[in-house]
């Protein structure tokens, strides 16, 4: 549950760290994960569906990679550190020295989100209209023990339409990872206005249960969608 904190703004990269941009040269020592943190992790990777054979336009990720792929190089590094190198062709990394204007919108149990701008080369301005619906994104903190939540938030943006999970970044200050994807300038459900006529209403429901259906058909293959991540979310 994320307690909404929309309105605490902390300007240009303040909280991320001017200092670097987050690339090396060496490469990064891999974080230590549990026996059941590996375990889950490695249970998430399986469901992964390699990009060639799912059958879906992937204008998004190559846009993405227009913008960023002068920096797959780190991107790469910081894969491998998280045990993610499978992701390479998925995500771009953002260095958090273009993150601007960063706001905090809400403080949960696991993480903290914030949205921001991004300063981009303007000769890319084109490829990232297309990518996203606006100037903004969505930076959510990844846990580090919980690193099958971005295996599967990436997975379900490719087959559902959720919002797109295409990059990750890094809080250089505190170290904490950061998924970045595309925001909801509606907000979530508790912040929809509570005037709403029912026929809005059932048509959010109606969309909810759609997306809960393709997420069931999605991670299926031979088992339940609760039991997956019952196993994979399974703290020991």
């Amino acid at each position: 549950m994320f307690k909404s904190t929309k309105g605490l703004i902390f300007g240009r990269a303040k909280i991320f760290g001017e200092e670097t941009d987050g690339s090396t040269d060496q490469a990064l020592p891999p974080i230590t994960l549990d026996a059941g943190a590996v375990q889950r992790l490695q249970h998430a990777k399986e469901l992964l569906t390699p990009l060639d054979s799912l059958g879906i336009d992937t204008y998004p990720i190559e846009n993405a990679k227009t913008v960023f792929g002068q920096y797959d190089p780190d991107l790469r590094k910081h894969l491998t550190r998280l045990h993610l190198p499978e992701l390479s062709d998925r995500l771009v990394w953002i260095p958090p020295h273009l993150f601007k204007d960063i706001q905090q919108v809400a403080v949960g149990g696991f993480a903290t989100v914030y949205t921001a701008g991004v300063e981009i080369p303007p000769q890319t301005y084109r490829f990232w209209d297309e990518l996203l619906l606006g100037d903004r994104i969505l930076l959510k903190e990844v846990d580090q023990t919980l690193l099958q939540e971005l295996v599967f938030s990436i997975e379900l943006s490719l087959h559902v339409v959720t919002a797109r999970v295409f990059g990750l970044s890094q809080n250089t200050r505190t170290g904490q990872y950061l998924m970045c994807m595309e925001y909801a300038r509606g907000g979530n459900l508790e912040q929809y206005p509570q005037h709403s006529d029912w026929h809005t209403v059932f048509e959010i429901a109606n969309e909810l249960a759609e997306k809960l259906y393709q997420m069931h058909k999605t991670f299926m293959r031979g088992t339940s969608f609760s039991s997956v991540i019952q196993r994979a979310s399974r703290q020991t």
